[in-house]
């Protein structure tokens, strides 16, 4: 049946507006579990790694979401960050 097929084509141009993002957010900042629960509201959180001294948080959403909060991450806390291209 095409049903399949026309699936698979739609998820194939959905995902490629997605994009991953590693970020890691000191501990030691105030404003850390704000800075998490804002990025529940705003993309998906695939992995949470609460180390001694940072959190590290995996996260996927759209590319201009994703773009947007690394700048403001990067501009307002000292959050280090690496956006890869989600291979689906």
């Amino acid at each position: 049946i095409y049903l399949n097929s026309l699936f698979e084509k739609l998820f194939s141009i959905i995902s490629r507006e997605f994009v991953e993002a590693e970020i890691s957010i000191p501990v030691g900042d105030t404003n850390a579990y704000k800075i998490i629960n804002k990025l529940h509201e705003q993309v998906d959180i695939l992995q949470t790694k609460y180390l001694t001294k940072n959190i590290k948080l995996k996260i996927r959403g759209h590319k201009e979401e994703i773009d947007k909060i690394l700048s403001s991450l990067k501009n307002g806390t000292k959050i280090y960050s690496e956006r890869s291209e989600e291979s689906h």
